[in-house]
């Protein structure tokens, strides 16, 4: 028993795709003015990652700090979470109103 098959391409057909709508023009993503950086003072010789979840309130003010990964070196670390607290932005907006928004925020150091 042979099987067969047809396929058919209707190459008039109109797809149903509705337009994507422009980005608001009052939508402005989060804006960093500045980020401390973290001491390795007290770091072996080496390089670590450490990787936090940072809450950026409406507000202009970081309101939440948690450590996803460490980098290896305690102290880098404690220094990157106060590092973190003092980043400095402009809130994301929303159609032109400030919304909280939760980032990951990654502090890298190298010593040899």
């Amino acid at each position: 028993m042979a099987l067969t098959g047809l396929f058919v391409v209707n190459t008039n057909a109109q797809a149903n795709v509705q337009p994507i709508p422009p980005s608001k023009k009052n939508d402005t993503p989060l804006k960093i003015k500045s980020k401390p950086s973290p001491s390795t003072r007290g770091c072996q010789p080496g390089s670590g990652l450490m990787r936090l979840r940072v809450t950026f309130d409406k507000s202009a003010k970081i309101t939440n700090v948690e450590q996803i990964s460490a980098s290896g070196c305690d102290d880098f670390d404690d220094s990157a979470i106060r590092a973190a607290k003092s980043i400095k932005f402009v809130p994301e907006t929303k159609e032109g109103v400030p919304i909280t928004v939760t980032k990951t925020v990654e502090y890298a150091y190298h010593s040899y």
